[in-house]
């Protein structure tokens, strides 16, 4: 069965990340339409939206970086996506809606997750694959945990936000099989182009040894049977 390339994981990755990140857009816009002149609305309802918008672009950067393999790029965003979500959870503990036992809970998951991701990039190979389903199962509980909070049920909770679920899942899982794959097919391109290197090598000084030989058998210096003796050695037939 034919390995799956990294690039191909990180491809998919990527692609599902956008989506993923589309589907938040959408879903935070109308929540603050909805909500828009309700109680629920105050000067630090409507930052929480301007926060999005910051993770919204670093989301973006992040699925770039993957659809391109540009590992440095992934990292940077990841960290301050985990920086940002630290000083934005801090910030925001005053909002009545979040200084709530639960949705405490919930942010701390959330901000545990990011930083599981960062680790995962630096990590890469098997133990990268670990974090990434760690931060999976962080992530779930983080968005349950976090409906639970403004008294929604388990039930409706998982109805409403079935895609969103599925997409964070896919998201992470093909993103462990990115990290779980770039070092090992990395370091076995490694080893074949010094294989082939190693066999071009061989084949020159092959070569040039033959050309000696038959400088000798030119000069009269080696018999035809000596040559062809030496040949059969020095090219093992």
């Amino acid at each position: 069965m034919k390995t799956v390339s990294y690039k191909t994981w990180g491809i998919i990755s990527g692609v599902i990340w956008l989506l993923a990140t589309l589907v938040t857009i959408i879903r935070t816009v109308v929540s603050f339409h909805n909500n828009w002149g309700t109680s629920y609305y105050s000067p630090s309802f409507f930052s929480v939206y301007w926060v999005s918008v910051i993770i919204w672009v670093l989301d973006v950067l992040f699925a770039i970086s993957l659809l391109t393999d540009i590992l440095p790029m992934a990292k940077v965003s990841r960290i301050i996506a985990a920086v940002e979500g630290l000083v934005s959870g801090i910030g925001s503990l005053a909002a009545p809606y979040i200084n709530t036992p639960l949705y405490l809970f919930s942010s701390f998951l959330g901000l545990a997750a990011s930083i599981l991701i960062v680790v995962a990039l630096f990590s890469l190979g098997k133990n990268g694959q670990l974090f990434c389903f760690i931060a999976l199962g962080c992530r779930f509980l983080s968005i349950i945990l976090s409906g639970l909070s403004f008294g929604t049920s388990f039930g409706i909770l998982l109805g409403i936000n079935l895609i969103t679920f599925v997409l964070l899942a896919a998201e992470l899982i093909t993103l462990s099989f990115y990290v779980a794959g770039k070092p090992k097919q990395l370091a076995a391109a490694s080893a074949s182009a010094e294989v082939q290197a190693s066999a071009a090598a061989d084949s020159r000084s092959s070569i040039e040894k033959l050309a000696a030989l038959k400088s000798l058998l030119d000069k009269g210096i080696l018999t035809k049977e000596e040559f062809e003796e030496k040949k059969t050695e020095l090219l093992g037939r």
